[in-house]
C-alpha cells in the first residue's frame, strides 16, 4: 500500500499548508519544461495522466498548455481542494500502485517525490508495469525524485514560516535520516493563534476540533538511485531519452524522460 495514506502532512489542516509551502512561480517554471519535453518527444500528445497530484498546482500549469487532463491522488482532502480551484481537469481518489487506466494516454506524470511513497522497489516496479500499459505507442513517462547519501544523524532543512487564516502560524523544521531503503522524516511544529503559543490544544477548523500536535507524523520515503530506477524503468519496457539533474533546484534531485515504444 503506498505509504502516503498515512502521512499526516496530506490531510486536514495541512493540506491548507501544502499550497503555501511553495510558491506558484516554481509550479510554473518546471511545468514550462516539462511540456518543452513534451512537445520535443511526443509533439502530438494530447492526452495526460497525473498520478499523486496533490492538490492540483501541477495540473493547473499544464492544463494551461491545452492538454486533456485526468489527475488522481491518495487522499481525498488533497483532491477536493484541487476541485475548489477551477482547474481544466477530471480529479478523482486513487492510489497510483494500483492503476487500472480505462483509457490510454499520450503521457504519464508524477512529481514531486511521490513515487519514492511507494513502500518497497516490488511494488515501484509493479507500478512501473502498471504505468506501461497505460500509455499509447510512444507514450512519455515523466517521473521525478531525490536521492541522499545515506547519513548517520538526521539533517534538518531549514525552518520556514506558514501563514494561515484565524491568525494561526506554522514555524516547522523538518528532519531526515536516511539509513537502509528507506529516508525517515518527522516534523517539529509550533502552532501561534493571536500571539499564543496553542501547540498541544485543540482548535476548530473547518468545522472540526484539530489537536495541534508538536511532531507531526510523515511516511517514510523509499530510497531510489539514479541505476535502480533505470533498471526498473527498463524491465517495465521503457526507453529513457532524457535524465536530467537538477530538477527540483537542488544537486540531489533528478527527472527521467522515459518512452514506451512498443
Amino acid at each position: 500500500m503506498v505509504t502516503k495514506k498515512r502521512d499526516e502532512f496530506y490531510s486536514g489542516l495541512m493540506v491548507e499548508a501544502f499550497d503555501k509551502i511553495t510558491t506558484e512561480a516554481v509550479y510554473k517554471q518546471r511545468a514550462t519544461k516539462i511540456v518543452k519535453l513534451i512537445k520535443k518527444h511526443n509533439p502530438k500528445a494530447k492526452t495526460l495522466l497525473e498520478v499523486a497530484c496533490g492538490t492540483g498546482n501541477f495540473t493547473k500549469q499544464l492544463a494551461k498548455a491545452g492538454f486533456i487532463i485526468t489527475a488522481t491522488d491518495i487522499s481525498k482532502d488533497e483532491i477536493e481542494k484541487a476541485k475548489t480551484k477551477s482547474i481544466d481537469a477530471k480529479f478523482s481518489v486513487a492510489d497510483m500502485s494500483k492503476l487500472r487506466a480505462t483509457s490510454k494516454y499520450d503521457v504519464v506524470c508524477c512529481f514531486w517525490e511521490s513515487f519514492r511513497y511507494l513502500p518497497n522497489y516490488k511494488v515501484c516496479e509493479d507500478t512501473l508495469k502498471r504505468t506501461f500499459k497505460a500509455l499509447k505507442k510512444n507514450g512519455l513517462f515523466f517521473v521525478d525524485f531525490t536521492h541522499f547519501p545515506p547519513h548517520e544523524k538526521p539533517f534538518k532543512i531549514p525552518t520556514y514560516t506558514i501563514k494561515l487564516g484565524n491568525g494561526l502560524v506554522l514555524l516547522k523544521d523538518t528532519h531526515i535520516l536516511t539509513r537502509g531503503n528507506h529516508d525517515t522524516r518527522w516534523d517539529e511544529m509550533r502552532y501561534v493563534l493571536r500571539g499564543k503559543d496553542v501547540t498541544g490544544q485543540k482548535i476548530e477548523w473547518g468545522g472540526k476540533s484539530i489537536l495541534l500536535k508538536q511532531r507531526l507524523n510523515r511516511a517514510p520515503l523509499l530510497r531510489i538511485d539514479q541505476k535502480r530506477m533505470e533498471q526498473m524503468l527498463a524491465k517495465a519496457g521503457f526507453n529513457i531519452l532524457e535524465v536530467q539533474d537538477n530538477f527540483a533546484g537542488c544537486p540531489e534531485s533528478v527527472l527521467f524522460v522515459a518512452q514506451k515504444n512498443k
